[in-house]
C-alpha cells in the first residue's frame, strides 16, 4: 500500500471510542452555542420589552440591525440578484 492510500485509509480507521468522544465533544459545543444564543435572545427580548413599555423609540431603534434586509410580504426567500 502506498503512502497516499495508507493516509486515506487511516482517516477511516479511527477507533469507536475516539469517534464517540469526537461526536460528544461536537454535541457539547453545539449545545453551548444554542444555550448562549437562547440566553442572548431572552436578554434582548426583555430589553426590547422595557424600551416598548417606556415608549423609548431611540432605545428600540438602537436594537435595529442596520445590515438586516427588510423583505416585503410575498417575496420569495431566495430571490437571486436583483
Amino acid at each position: 500500500m502506498d503512502r497516499e492510500s495508507a493516509a486515506s485509509f487511516s482517516k477511516f480507521s479511527i477507533d469507536n471510542g475516539k469517534q464517540q468522544r469526537l461526536f460528544l465533544n461536537s454535541l457539547s459545543r453545539t449545545q453551548h452555542i444554542v444555550e448562549q444564543s437562547h440566553q442572548a435572545i431572552q436578554e434582548n427580548s426583555k430589553l426590547l420589552d422595557n424600551y416598548y413599555a417606556e415608549g423609548d423609540l431611540d432605545g428600540i431603534m438602537s436594537m435595529y440591525d442596520n445590515d438586516a434586509e427588510l423583505i416585503e410580504p410575498q417575496t420569495p426567500m431566495c430571490r437571486g440578484l436583483d
